[in-house]
């Protein structure tokens, strides 16, 4: 995400709204959260202001192993549920449907 700390309460509000819907028909998504990203790979090809390719460069160069370890850590928990859940038929809506909440 493109965004800075500053501004990630505003976010978390936005989140929360998108989460609702799902949220009440299965359960809270889990979210990772990486924020101050790169826009493109090469900032020498683009107009974008030097103080942000400045601080977008600092925040990667401190923050960036730890925000891979937790998104790798996030896909390996829910490649997890998804194999736990197709090995236990009644946590699986394919194969017992009348566990699913809410209707198409």
């Amino acid at each position: 995400m493109n965004v800075n700390e500053t501004k990630m309460p505003i976010m978390e509000e936005v989140f929360n709204r998108i989460e609702a819907a799902p949220t009440a028909f299965l359960s809270k998504p889990e979210r990772v959260i990486a924020i101050n990203t790169h826009f493109v790979n090469n900032y020498d090809k683009y107009e974008f202001p030097s103080e942000m390719i400045l601080d977008k460069g600092l925040w990667n160069e401190s923050h960036f192993n730890e925000e891979l370890e937790n998104a790798f850590n996030a896909g390996k928990r829910m490649a997890e549920k998804v194999l736990l859940a197709s090995f236990i038929p009644s946590r699986n809506p394919l194969q017992d449907p009348s566990n699913v909440s809410g209707s198409l």
